[in-house]
């Protein structure tokens, strides 16, 4: 039978390369790079470092010797270049050096450049002040980690094959979490924040729940940058229903948002005081006395417990803060008019 297509043999696949550390044989000339492991000829004007390391118990961690393995380490051409791009970086961003000093700035950056490396992931061009912070909080760590510097121990007195060959592929998967977090970072970067509604209350006994509005300023929900898993915008208060404005004593439970929570921790307790403070700073009137006539606001948690009373609904939460007061700016005006506030 005639062949039509003629297949040519297939070429023996290469066997990957050898990931075992082979040894220095002379260190005084050659010292693994401290970033990617591999071999680094000395010469007199080589930069290097050492490190030592002692023998250590294989559960508990506790130095089982006296004796310690001095292991020099330098950096080869390429992890030169990546130890240049950080300092570039750092004196582009000087509030790094501010923020981290001197001594820390750089090599935080670096661990980023050496993670970006081993991902094969470029360093954006120009990088923003955001985008450096955002590097630093996820790639830092991870990339300082897989450094040979940290990972000698496995062979002391060796130098890798080729860059890096001492990871694992748990290693490479934290590395790949660590970069999918910057992304999604990135596209957080520009989204509006979510709106947060207060969660569910845990009663004690004989409280009465308002659960679906702010306290004091009655606002429905806040603000919360979707960045931030870790937000717990409201805060677990109980209160006499007289105390922020109601006609008969209730013992309620509910939340504050933020701003009347700093204002009630500031007055000490949550009581008239409190309310007026908290609708002071809304209104941009901190810095003036407190208006005679207004002492003690109504809160909108009263207008829950007075509504309870009466047998009726309860009053939808607030869309701003004080909505619920009617006018703000006019009664602004009046706070501002009014005789002695000043």
């Amino acid at each position: 039978m005639k062949t039509l297509f003629r297949r040519e043999p297939e070429a023996a696949p290469e066997p990957p390369p050898d990931p075992k550390p082979v040894p220095i044989l002379d260190d005084t000339t050659t010292a693994p790079c401290r970033c990617c492991g591999v071999a680094v000829h000395l010469s007199p004007d080589t930069p290097i470092e050492s490190r030592e390391f002692h023998q250590t118990h294989p559960v508990t961690g506790a130095r089982i010797d006296r004796t310690a393995w001095t292991q020099t380490f330098a950096r080869c051409a390429t992890c030169w270049d990546v130890a240049a791009a950080a300092e570039a970086i750092v004196a582009a961003h000087p509030s790094l050096v501010t923020r981290l000093g001197p001594a820390v700035a750089g090599p935080r950056v670096e661990a980023v450049l050496v993670a970006l490396a081993v991902l094969g992931q470029a360093l954006p061009v120009d990088p923003s002040p955001a985008e450096v912070g955002r590097l630093l909080r996820h790639l830092s760590g991870p990339g300082a980690g897989v450094m040979w510097r940290e990972r000698a121990s496995l062979a002391l007195g060796h130098a890798l094959p080729y860059p890096y060959a001492h990871l694992e592929d748990e290693d490479r998967a934290t590395l790949r979490r660590a970069y999918a977090a910057v992304l999604a970072d990135r596209l957080a970067d520009g989204a509006p924040p979510v709106r947060v509604v207060p969660p569910p209350l845990a009663l004690r006994r004989d409280e009465q729940p308002v659960g679906t509005g702010c306290l004091l300023c009655g606002v429905g929900s806040v603000a919360v940058d979707r960045r931030d898993t870790t937000a717990r915008p409201w805060t677990v208060r109980s209160a006499y229903a007289d105390q922020i404005g109601a006609r008969r004593s209730t013992r309620l439970r509910g939340h504050t948002c933020p701003a009347c929570t700093e204002a009630v921790e500031r007055d000490g307790a949550l009581g008239p005081s409190a309310v007026e403070r908290a609708l002071y700073v809304h209104l941009d009137l901190a810095h003036l006395n407190y208006a005679p006539w207004l002492a003690g606001p109504l809160a909108w948690g009263a207008l829950t417990a007075d509504a309870r009373r009466r047998g009726e609904p309860d009053p939808q939460p607030n869309g701003t803060p004080w909505a619920h007061l009617g006018d703000l700016a006019a009664l602004r005006e009046r706070i501002v008019s009014e005789p002695g506030v000043g």
